[in-house]
């Protein structure tokens, strides 16, 4: 076979036009090994363009660990096959298929201010090398002030928790962007690995789940089939399903933190026009899915609950393209438009009469209500801060 031959004789140049007509991806691994020069790399990117999903073998414990330990010493051209594998074990972001969520509030808050992390970019204090110095974290706004008021009088930054000193402060590295990279900045030097309850804290850090139920999913196999000890590798992380959980939960969180408050359903234009993300004009299953069940507080970790409200939504949907084939003699089943959505009888009647008694039903079918104060969350004992300061800063709110 050509591309054989072209591997081979190190005919690189050759082997880009060998791929015009075959499947490259056994070669992949062999092209990315000698990535370093810049033909072969665009002979690994060609094959990585034309398979959409990597090569099971590729995606495997093995291979994986393979990659971070050549991205380890310095060979970064791993890192595009990182990527390339770890989108694979992601799968397809499609809602409907497998619908990730959460509850709009929860999660860890700052120890400070009391707001939670979720909003923002959780910091961390770190030593000078860049990595995290324990598993807690403050807002970026408190960040701010700790910084100038440790510049100003030349104290030591402390953990405002464990009472830790460190030299910076460091923003939480995007878990999205680079992987590895968030692993690393949490992770032990000593070891190599994450504790699971420093684990869990940065997740609460920036998705509003609470660590422990996070913890009691996790043991009881809801969000992933494999298993998490009390020390998690970084090959454990990206492989065993958490990582891909907490990929898309977070890209979800972020879509949804950033269309502002909900219109109530009762306004039926502004309802559909909010949730159609795609801005299609029509309203897929997925994306209806997703407003019932936002609007409901639902939660990935609940599967129970999950499956419940995904089975009287298809049978709402299902009864709804009826009604629509029935008046015009055909409906498309993957997607409304707005008159569909909103004639009587249609989906949004269905949806309201269905859910809108339930007692978690929230602000997607009534209008979301105004933001919770910080103030009104300060009496609560939820951390280890100091609570005289914390009781001077709730009076002097109030006041």
């Amino acid at each position: 076979e050509l591309l054989d031959l072209c591997f081979g004789s190190e005919l690189p140049l050759l082997a880009m036009r060998a791929l015009t007509r075959a499947d490259g991806s056994r070669h992949l691994l062999t092209a990315v090994e000698r990535a370093a020069h810049p033909h072969w790399l665009r002979v690994a990117e060609r094959i990585m363009q034309m398979n959409a999903a990597a090569d099971p073998q590729l995606c495997s414990s093995e291979s994986i660990g393979y990659t971070i330990e050549q991205i380890q010493q310095g060979r970064s051209q791993f890192r595009r096959l990182l990527e390339y594998c770890l989108r694979s074990l992601r799968g397809d972001d499609d809602f409907y298929a497998t619908p990730a969520t959460l509850p709009s509030s929860g999660g860890a808050e700052c120890p400070i201010c009391f707001d939670p992390l979720c909003r923002g970019v959780p910091v961390a204090f770190a030593e000078d090398d860049g990595r995290a110095v324990c598993s807690h974290f403050i807002c970026k706004g408190c960040a701010k002030g700790h910084e100038a008021t440790a510049n100003a009088s030349g104290a030591a930054r402390r953990c405002p928790e464990c009472r830790r000193q460190a030299p910076k402060t460091e923003l939480l590295p995007s878990l999205g962007d680079d992987p590895l990279g968030w692993f690393d900045f949490l992770k032990s030097p000593e070891s190599g690995t994450i504790p699971r309850s420093a684990l869990l804290r940065a997740i609460s850090a920036m998705l509003p789940v609470d660590a422990e139920a996070l913890g009691k999913a996790l043991d009881a196999g809801t969000v992933t089939s494999s298993e998490v000890g009390h020390d998690v590798a970084a090959v454990n992380f990206l492989t065993g399903g958490l990582y891909s959980w907490v990929w898309r939960h977070e890209a979800e969180h972020r879509r949804c933190s950033a269309l502002g408050p909900a219109p109530p359903l009762s306004d039926r234009a502004a309802w559909f026009e909010y949730w159609n993300l795609s801005k299609s004009g029509s309203l897929s299953q997925g994306e209806a899915l997703r407003a019932v069940m936002r609007a409901l507080g639902a939660s990935s970790l609940d599967k129970k609950r999950l499956q419940e409200i995904r089975r009287r939504f298809d049978r709402l949907w299902t009864s709804c393209c009826d009604h629509i084939k029935r008046k015009s003699g055909s409906c498309r089943q993957e997607e409304m438009t707005l008159p569909e959505f909103s004639c009587l009888g249609g989906l949004a009647d269905l949806i309201e009469e269905e859910f809108s008694a339930d007692p978690q039903a929230g602000g997607g079918f009534h209008g979301d209500p105004r933001p919770e104060e910080p103030s009104s969350r300060v009496a609560q004992e939820k951390t280890h801060f100091d609570p005289v300061q914390a009781r001077f800063r709730q009076h002097h709110r109030m006041a």
